[in-house]
């Protein structure tokens, strides 16, 4: 048994590696420049694709899709004009007046109906930041609209807000922005190089929140290791385990022999660690 288990735990980058060399899957034009966490250059690429008067030349249908999964009323997309980086000026929200500071993506209808989307990915919340954005928009038209975007959807920080009551929509780029994405390339299909291009920043929003081959792989090989724990614990399944370690990049940190109760609980904070949001195997051990 262990030596089958041991035999997939080897073969299983190899096979991934295979197949991702096959589709060419492991180059993308997005992860070569290093722009996967670079808040900046998702803000310019999204907003590119919404904008009316992008170089798409597909005049509202990106941003027409946009408005209809995100539910967003009383907008109208026709000659909507966009705005990257939006200064907001000076705003009341207490009994002084602040800085309004800079919206990410600001896109404004017609009848001045805002859409402000505040772009996360690694950078923090700054004081009473989404507070200002909402003030300023429902100031423009009460019937605006504001999107906190991250990658996996998480809340604004409690300064963001300031205990303040006030409605705002979490999106992610895991699921939300994705899944926009994908309508977005299926609009596109008859033109190739704009097809081409959203599937490439398609990737690159899979690699940002761990949904590539690579991450599968992990997980297989996390089930292969928590088969590993079951096995006989004798001399031979210690030697395969402190194997199984070096392998993974941890072995310096475990030591030899691994005992099997040291083995299960690294394999079980490796296991709980994989809900969140991770980069790799090895980085995952290096922090156990």
């Amino acid at each position: 048994m262990i030596e089958k288990l041991l035999y997939e735990f080897y073969q299983l980058p190899t096979l991934y590696k295979k197949i991702a060399d096959a589709a060419g899957d492991n180059f993308n034009l997005f992860n070569v420049l290093q722009l996967q966490t670079d808040e900046v250059s998702h803000s310019r690429i999204l907003g590119e694709l919404l904008n009316p008067n992008g170089s798409h030349g597909q005049g509202d249908t990106f941003l027409k899709l946009f408005v209809q999964k995100f539910d967003i009323q009383n907008f109208e997309t026709e000659n909507a004009t966009l705005f990257l980086e939006r200064s907001v000026g000076k705003v009341k929200i207490t009994e002084t007046e602040a800085e309004g500071g800079r919206i990410d993506i600001f896109i404004q209808d017609k009848n001045k109906v805002c859409i402000a989307i505040e772009n996360k990915i690694e950078a923090l919340d700054q004081d009473a930041q989404l507070l200002r954005y909402h003030t300023f928009i429902k100031e423009e038209n009460e019937k605006s609209t504001l999107l906190y975007l991250t990658p996996f959807g998480k809340d604004a920080q409690e300064h963001s807000i300031k205990g303040k009551n006030f409605q705002y929509q979490i999106i992610s780029y895991a699921n939300d922005i994705l899944n926009w994405l994908l309508l977005c390339r299926e609009k596109a299909a008859n033109l190739p190089l704009l097809h081409a291009s959203i599937s490439q920043y398609i990737n690159l929003i899979k690699s940002l929140t761990h949904q590539t081959n690579n991450d599968k792989m992990n997980n297989e090989i996390a089930a292969v290791g928590a088969n590993l724990c079951v096995c006989p614990n004798n001399a031979k399944s210690k030697k395969i385990r402190v194997v199984v370690f070096s392998y993974l990049g941890a072995g310096e940190h475990i030591g030899s022999p691994l005992p099997h109760d040291v083995f299960l609980r690294t394999l079980l904070k490796f296991w709980y660690k994989k809900k969140a949001p991770t980069t790799n195997v090895q980085g995952l051990f290096l922090c156990v």
